[in-house]
């Protein structure tokens, strides 16, 4: 994904393709070498190879990823996903998604959802 000429909807589809598929290899291509950021509610992380391995930890429990809708401005995506997960039974998270690109590659990531159920058991392990 280093092509300049690349739109950002190409790259963060190119992106989200890689995350469902568990195609870390790709993932990273679609990801800045220098100054990416990742934002959630309950993880803040700086550099894509930090990024990729914590996604690679989630990647046990992602079964997928649906696109519901997407809004275009300029180099920023939003998206609406949900998230099919599982731990002891399927669950489905809905996540909005905001991404920015520049020069072809992803440096930013932020996503919104209600993570009640993780924070929860962070604090069991407490």
């Amino acid at each position: 994904m280093r092509d300049h000429s690349v739109s950002a909807e190409t790259v963060v589809d190119a992106y989200l393709d890689a995350l469902s598929r568990g195609d870390f290899n790709r993932l990273r291509q679609c990801l800045a070498d220098v100054g990416f950021r990742f934002r959630s509610p309950v993880v803040e992380l700086e550099g894509a190879d930090e990024f990729v391995a914590t996604m690679w930890g989630i990647s046990a429990i992602l079964d997928r990823v649906q696109k519901r809708r997407r809004f275009v401005d300029g180099s920023e995506i939003c998206d609406i996903l949900r998230f099919r997960t599982h731990f002891d039974e399927p669950r489905d998270t809905d996540v909005v998604q905001l991404s920015r690109v520049q020069a072809g590659r992803i440096v930013a990531i932020e996503v919104f959802y209600d993570a009640t159920g993780q924070r929860q058991l962070f604090t069991l392990g407490e």
